[in-house]
């Protein structure tokens, strides 16, 4: 059994994800051996990096799972790929 964690600094993860109690500065633990369920914080694989978002559904296809995911401007987009499971956020005081 290998564990996958891993420990991200939030930068640029997606506008609007202070809304979800992420704040420029934090570290984010995350587990990519998790399986996302409906409302975990993800990370995402884009295009142009990653981005943190909530998982607003899963559908169930013929041979795997779909997650989708709101983008900033309130459309649902389907995710590509799910990096991770955020577990922790940690909030380093100045």
């Amino acid at each position: 059994m290998s564990i996958k964690i891993g420990i991200l600094g939030y930068g640029n993860l997606g506008k609007g994800i202070e809304s979800h109690a992420v704040k420029k500065g934090d570290l984010l633990v995350i587990d990519c051996s998790v399986v996302p369920t409906k409302n975990s914080l993800v990370i995402i694989r884009t295009y142009d990096g990653f981005e943190c978002h909530p998982i607003t559904q899963i559908k169930n296809d013929l041979n795997a799972k779909k997650y989708f995911f709101s983008d900033t401007k309130g459309n649902e987009k389907m995710c590509s790929e799910i990096f991770g499971v955020v577990k922790t956020i940690v909030r380093l005081l100045k």
